[in-house]
């Protein structure tokens, strides 16, 4: 028994590794779980049982080709009340539906809309879950949306959307509730992008940070293989950690925070800053949008280079700050700024990683911090948010 755990404890414990390992292999024996876990076929059988009597798992029966007995294998079960995955931001939202084991019943899709006030954007939420609603022929569907901005996930609302064309809160879980009826999570989209790179990639540490450079910039930590999220919604806000006390002002009415540097706001809106002041260029500057930036730092623009790589150095040491605090040993990056790729990347990391606690030897820089771009699609990362029940029917055990 693990120590300080009661039987009861230690059976919670061991649902949730099967539950776990059963979303991630699909469907698994009661001897690859037993191997797994190092559990004896009599324990794993006891806990299967459980889970099967709260119609949390079933049993498939299949053809045995092998030495021995066989009673089949085990997964999650598929009669669930699929989930309605939504990415909200005030200019799109993208939509997938997934059954009870995760799996896509609807294809992923987006929709650009323009609204403006938050009855708008909750009238093209409700179009959207009546539109998947009879495309997967559900009267119910749960919702797990994922917000743009700050969220108070405890009351499902949105605290504060940036580039929305109001600073009001809106009720989400409230609202899609009394319509619908509907079971709602609410969270903010980089725990979407968190729970994605957990459950949809292979071998993650169970402490790592994904990172969102678009617009703005947001994180999340997985700390101990768990969401870290604070009790004041803006766990995770690195964008707003101050950089230069005389800089720019921020959207959040401070002065000099990252994002006012390293945002690809920031990068754009300097580069339409230089045009306009030293010319030199066919665009007219104030046209001048990110894929402009892209392609004249891809091109080689001196003046562009220049700005993208002041950024890209000052987001570097902003991570090296966080890195040297939180001994966060893989950062994943996600958002727009990708678009830049390696070479902007590679800028991040030779700043990010001047760690002075690790000495020059091979051994250690094979394990030095991981600081990459994140590989998962558009529509996967859409799937991340409906993981939040997952997460949910884990930690309810």
């Amino acid at each position: 028994m693990i120590k300080g755990m009661n039987n009861k404890a230690v059976r919670s414990f061991n649902a949730k590794q099967i539950m776990r390992l059963l979303f991630q292999h699909r469907q698994l024996s009661k001897s690859k779980l037993a191997a797994i876990l190092g559990l004896s076929i009599p324990a794993i059988t006891k806990i299967l049982n459980y889970l099967i009597e709260r119609e949390m798992v079933e049993h498939v029966l299949c053809e045995h080709t092998g030495r021995g007995n066989s009673i089949g294998t085990f997964q999650v079960t598929s009669n669930s009340i699929p989930i309605l995955c939504l990415h909200v931001t005030p200019f799109k939202v993208s939509a997938i539906v997934l059954n009870g084991m995760m799996d896509p019943v609807m294809d992923y899709f987006s929709v650009d809309i323009s609204p403006k006030s938050p009855k708008d954007l909750v009238l093209a939420i409700f179009d959207i879950y009546r539109q998947c609603s009879r495309h997967t022929k559900c009267a119910s569907l749960r919702v797990a949306m994922a917000l743009h901005g700050q969220v108070d996930r405890r009351t499902g609302s949105s605290i504060l959307m940036p580039q929305a064309n109001w600073d009001d809160p809106i009720d989400f879980r409230f609202l899609l509730e009394e319509e619908f009826g509907a079971e709602v999570q609410v969270d903010n989209d980089c725990v979407m992008l968190a729970l994605a790179e957990k459950w949809l990639t292979k071998d993650h540490p169970k402490d790592f940070c994904v990172i969102n450079v678009d617009y703005g910039i947001g994180s999340s930590f997985l700390v101990n293989d768990k969401i870290f999220r604070g009790e004041l919604f803006g766990s995770g806000q690195i964008g707003h950690s101050i950089i230069d006390q005389d800089g720019k002002k921020c959207s959040c009415g401070r002065y000099g925070c990252l994002e006012t540097i390293a945002s690809i706001k920031a990068m754009t809106a300097a580069v339409r800053k230089d045009h306009k002041i030293n010319g030199g260029h066919e665009l007219d500057p104030s046209t001048i949008e990110f894929t402009e930036v892209v392609e004249q730092y891809l091109a080689g623009h001196a003046r562009t280079s220049q700005t993208v790589t002041t950024a890209a150095n000052t987001f570097g040491i902003s991570l090296y700050n966080f890195l040297v605090t939180l001994s966060v040993n893989d950062i994943v990056i996600y958002g727009g700024v990708k678009q830049l790729g390696e070479g902007w990347l590679n800028i991040v990391r030779s700043k990010a990683l001047s760690n002075p606690f690790e000495t020059n030897t091979n051994a250690l820089k094979e394990q030095r911090t991981s600081v990459r771009f994140g590989e998962l699609s558009e529509a996967r990362l859409v799937e991340g948010i409906g993981f939040l029940y997952i997460e949910s029917l884990i930690e309810n055990f």
